[in-house]
This record gives structure tokens, C-alpha cells and sequence, in this order.
């Protein structure tokens, strides 16, 4: 620590080509104590009298933003000549470390995450480019540096822009070579900016366009073995090759990045929050609900053990303070098969899928369905902030799986089924890991299980895989065609389409049910013409097989079939879950539209 006018500077946590950035507090009566950021301009640019000049003027006009999404600047000042601006202290990283740390950890970040950074950093842009002066005067603001380092995503899941002005002035010195002004940020720069054209708002929407393609996809858009060749790449803006690359994109996504990566600025959204609300309507369009919380969730996860920036002060949230309480099944530290094979990162996490998207409860029927149907071979990774799945599928049939809940290891299961009691398996526990085991292998071994049993044990595991997806609100998939389970993992042979049902029944109330055709105006629904496939598949019981044939004898609106025919709560819980079901799984039509329908085409 150390002393700096009124400002105690506890920790360094930034520092760029023009300033360092302190952790620092500043002290009030009876021991108040308020955390911020400090930001002192290097000496070498204090000297240059047209910088600070320029300096202090975007930073008195960046002091009038008072935003959300955009850091809050509190004072300008100088302290025995050195230059600083103290702002407000976001505790959490900027995107450029997040995306660093999803990199180095193979862990993709999920699109609804990625997408709800960057609309609300669009938000914060959005402001700051329609501000106005005391006299209702536009302020005409523009970032121009609008880059990974400079868009903070703090622990709770808060997204501020910060470092507004002071690009614009060390642009706009004219001093120096490209390379002092543009060092790090020449991939982050529009086709404008970088030939000295006139430069307005629309030049910080295409470096936002940078930045959702980098986060969707963790790699680098334009940037090259040099910095000719990054600009050059730049110019061009040629990007289709690029989202080609990546299939697990959705179509709407991609358009947003082409429309806000446009070349001429004429071409892109004319405003940011266009773009922003653009890409809330994706996410609304499509039943996905992200809020700070889900990003929260998955940068507590992704940055679990590490230290915070700014962790060296008191009262300062830790990474494992702000772990958010939730009744979710607990994850735990690593991918664990069935058989206990395969605890490295599956090879599918390393190549971009053959498709994706977004799935949650009311299309986890829909893509198991598909990939049985279709008898495809292949894996099929599934993640939700912090939980992370992987099946693997051979000609429609699911024979491997894997999962970091711990519910759902091989040891929850031989205790919930009273295979094994928590005595015992603590010591084959402690045996396995000494002779370096799978728990499975020792417990056979020692006689505590036979063939079947583990069988039987598998069967349960992968049953709790598939029908947890039920719970979901949301998350996303990849497929990846195929991609082989592990050489030595135990290979099963499940029919998804029989455990569909059991999903519904044990994840999705009967008032999400029921809130699902209210959405679809409680439609009719009738037989569809050609059944994909034999109803015996979906092993109905026969209460349910008997609202199965009432739908399949005539149309009727659901209401009406639930008041007819329905004569207690358990009743109208089973009705919907056929009805959702059949639909579902293309049995059935809602007002004469298939599912398939009515998911591609939007209506």
C-alpha cells in the first residue's frame, strides 16, 4: 500500500500504454472507507501539452454519463503532476480475461451469456452516444476503443464500459507514430477509423460486432501475423468465411454480426441500442431468459480458485463469497463417466460443432427425438452454467455419457439405490484412489457388485442425464458427428425416446405445462397424418396411453379436453404431459401445425 494524495493505493490491477489503474480507497469520518478506481497517466504523457488538454476535456464531458452499464467517472485531478481520473471500482474482470480464462480452459462461453454482455455494453454505448450537454446540446460522444479490455463484467454479473474519453484523446493528438496510438487495438478498429476517415457512433457498433463474434467464439476476428496485415484484414471486413467456420452460431445471431460488421457505416445498425435490442429479441424470440444472475453464475464458475482482482482489500467480495445459493444439483470438479473412463475434456470441446443452439425444457424432447430418429452417430454436449453434460449416440441409440453433477456419478447412485452403503463405498472410495481405479472396477473387485448390478446402476445414471435436461431454463448444445465415445468406456445401448416421458413427469410442473399452450393460445389439437415413428417407443403407461387415444380419436382444444376428461389434479397433470409430448415428438398437431414446424418458420 501506499499513499497518493488523499488516496490509499492498495493493489495495481491494470496497466496499459498510457495508464496504470490502482485498487485504492479514499477515507471519510468515523472510519468510512469508500473502494474505487484510480487511473494515473503515465509521466511520459504528461509532457505532451495537447494531450492532457484534450485529456481533461473528454473527461469532463465522459463525467456527465451517469449510466448502468457505463463506469461512473467521480474526479479529475493531478497530484504533484501526475494526472489521474478516480472512478468507480467494478469488483470482477473485464472481457478480455474472461475470454483469456475461457480459452486456457477449453470452456466455451454460453451464447445467451455472450449475447447479454454485449447488449448491455450496446446499452452503455447507446447513452453515451446520445448524451447531452447542459443546454440540451449533443454531446456526440464516441468511444473509440471499444474492445474486450474495456468492457468490465463484474461478479454479480453487472456490465459497465469504461475508458471513455481517453481514447478519443490519445486519438486525436495526432502525436506519434500508428503503432504508439493503435498498439493492442488495431483488430478492434472500424474500416473508417483506421483510413482517418470522418468517424461517428457507428464506428464503436462495429467494434461491438468484434467483440460478440470473439466472445461467442473465443477466437480473434481480424487479427493477423502483423499490424499491416491486421489492418488490411480490417479494411476488408470480409467475415463470411469466418461465421462459416461456425455452424453452432444460430442464422439471427449471424445476421446481427454481419449487419453490425458491415464495411460502410451506412450498412450497420444505426444506433447501438438497435443492436442491442436486436439481440434481446433473439434471446426473447427464442424463450431464453439470461439475466446478470446466469452471467454471474458462469463467471463465479469459470474463475472458481482464482483471485479477484482487488482481492487484497478488506471487505472485498471473493470469487467464493458470491457463489450464488441455488437448489440445483451441486457440480462437481471434472468430467466423470459412466464407467469411470474419460475424466479428460471430451475432444468435441476442442472443434467447432456440426450444429448448435439453445435448448431448455420445452426442446430437450424435440432434439432427442431427432437424433434417434435420424439414427445419428455422434456426441452431444450440453451445457448450462456451471453444469456441463456430454452423450454419445450410435445409430440413434444413446451408449455413453458423461457429467460434473455429482448426483449423478456412479457413487450417488449405488447409494440412493441402496447398492452400496456410504460406509462401505467411503473405504472402496479410498482403495480405488490408492491403486488408481475406476470405483466401479474396486467395488466388482472386492465382490460388492456384480455385472448386472453395475448394469443396472449405468441404466439408472443415464437416465438421470437425460431427464434432469427437463429442469433447464436454459443452456445450449453442439453436436458433433461423429465424435466416438472413449476406447475403454462401457458402452450401453438406451432408446432416448422411452425416457422422454419420464423427464417431463419428474422436471416440469404441471403449471409450466400448462403455461405452454396457454402461450400457444390453448390450441386444437389433433392427430398428425404420418406418425414419425411407433407410440410403443415412448413407453406410455396406460393412464397415459388412454389421453394418448382420446387425442388420437378426434380434435379437440386442450381446455376442453382437460374439463372432459379430466377428473383430478393427477388427471390434468397427465393429459398435458402426453399432450406436450406428442407434440413434441410429431404425433400431434396444435391448430393443424406440426412442432417442426412451428419452430422453423417462428409462427
Amino acid at each position: 500500500m501506499g499513499r497518493f494524495g488523499d488516496y490509499t493505493l492498495v493493489e495495481k490491477i491494470g496497466q496499459g500504454g498510457m495508464a496504470e489503474i490502482w485498487l485504492a480507497k479514499r477515507g471519510g469520518v468515523r472510519g468510512f472507507e469508500k473502494p474505487l478506481a484510480l487511473k494515473k497517466i503515465l509521466l511520459e504523457h504528461t509532457v505532451k501539452k495537447a494531450f492532457v488538454e484534450m485529456f481533461i476535456d473528454e473527461a469532463k464531458l465522459t463525467s456527465r454519463l451517469t449510466h448502468q452499464n457505463i463506469v461512473q467517472i467521480y474526479e479529475l485531478g493531478a497530484i504533484d503532476g501526475e494526472y489521474f481520473i478516480a472512478m468507480e471500482y467494478v469488483p470482477g474482470w473485464d472481457l478480455l480475461r474472461v475470454l483469456q480464462r475461457a480459452a486456457s480452459r477449453k470452456r466455451p462461453i454460453p451464447a445467451g451469456v455472450a449475447i447479454r454482455i454485449l447488449a448491455d455494453a450496446c446499452r452503455g454505448l447507446d447513452y453515451a452516444h446520445g448524451a447531452r450537454g447542459d443546454r440540451g446540446e449533443p454531446l456526440r460522444i464516441v468511444h473509440f476503443d471499444c474492445s474486450p479490455s474495456n468492457i468490465l463484467v463484474g461478479v454479480t454479473g453487472a456490465v459497465k464500459v469504461s475508458d471513455f474519453g481517453v481514447a478519443r484523446a490519445a486519438m486525436d493528438t495526432g502525436e506519434g507514430t500508428a503503432s504508439d496510438r493503435f498498439r493492442g487495438k488495431i483488430a478492434y478498429m472500424s474500416p473508417e477509423q483506421l483510413d482517418n476517415r470522418a468517424v461517428d457512433h457507428r464506428s464503436d457498433i462495429f467494434s461491438a460486432g468484434i467483440c460478440l463474434y470473439e466472445t461467442l467464439t473465443l477466437k480473434r476476428l481480424f487479427r493477423a501475423n502483423s499490424d499491416a496485415e491486421t489492418m488490411e484484414a480490417v479494411r476488408q471486413a470480409a467475415i463470411e468465411h469466418r461465421l462459416e467456420r461456425h455452424p453452432e452460431i444460430p442464422t439471427p445471431v449471424k445476421d446481427i454480426l454481419r449487419r453490425a460488421l458491415a464495411r460502410d457505416p451506412a450498412d450497420r445498425f444505426a444506433t447501438a441500442g438497435d443492436m442491442a435490442s436486436d439481440l434481446e429479441g433473439f434471446l426473447f424470440d427464442n424463450r431464453v431468459r439470461v439475466t446478470s444472475r446466469e452471467v454471474a453464475d458462469f463467471l463465479v464458475d469459470l474463475f472458481e480458485g482464482q483471485p479477484m482482482p482487488g482481492h487484497q482489500l478488506a471487505g472485498a467480495p471473493k470469487v467464493s463469497d458470491v457463489r450464488p445459493q441455488t437448489a440445483s444439483p451441486k457440480p462437481g470438479g471434472s468430467w466423470r463417466s459412466m464407467s469411470g473412463a474419460g475424466d479428460a475434456l471430451s475432444e468435441a470441446q476442442r472443434a467447432a460443432p456440426t450444429e448448435g443452439g439453445f435448448i431448455d425444457a420445452d426442446r430437450v424432447a424435440p432434439l432427442l427425438a431427432r437424433m434417434s430418429l435420424e439414427r445419428q452417430s455422434g456426441s452431444l454436449l450440453l451445457t448450462r452454467t456451471p453444469v456441463r453434460k456430454e452423450l454419445f449416440f450410435q445409430k440413434g441409440q444413446v451408449v455413453f455419457g458423461r457429467s460434473n453433477l455429482d448426483d449423478e456419478q456412479l457413487a450417488g447412485i449405488f447409494v440412493s439405490e441402496k447398492i452400496i452403503d456410504e460406509r462401505r463405498l467411503m473405504v472402496v472410495a479410498n482403495q480405488a484412489r490408492e491403486r488408481d481405479l475406476p470405483l466401479e472396477a474396486m467395488a466388482m473387485s472386492l465382490g460388492l457388485i456384480d455385472t448386472p448390478t453395475l448394469v443396472r446402476a449405468l441404466n439408472l445414471q443415464l437416465e438421470r442425464r437425460l431427464t434432469e435436461l427437463f429442469r433447464w431454463r436454459n443452456g445450449h448444445y453442439g453436436w458433433y458427428a461423429n465424435n466416438a465415445p472413449p476406447k475403454d468406456a462401457l458402452r450401453l445401448d438406451v432408446d432416448a425416446l422411452g425416457l422422454l416421458g419420464r423427464g417431463i413427469a419428474a422436471h416440469m410442473s404441471t403449471s409450466s405445462l400448462g403455461a405452454y399452450f396457454t402461450k400457444l393460445m390453448n390450441p386444437e389439437v389433433s392427430r398428425a397424418a404420418n406418425a414419425p415413428f411407433l407410440l410403443e417407443r415412448l413407453r406410455l403407461s396406460p393412464r397415459e396411453l388412454r389421453f394418448a387415444n382420446l387425442v388420437a380419436a378426434r380434435s379437440i382444444r386442450v381446455r376442453d379436453l382437460l374439463r372432459s376428461h379430466c377428473k383430478s389434479d393427477d388427471d390434468i397433470e397427465t393429459a398435458l404431459r402426453v399432450i406436450f409430448l406428442l407434440y413434441q415428438t410429431g404425433h400431434i398437431l396444435a391448430d393443424g401445425v406440426s412442432y417442426k414446424t412451428r419452430e422453423a418458420t417462428g409462427t
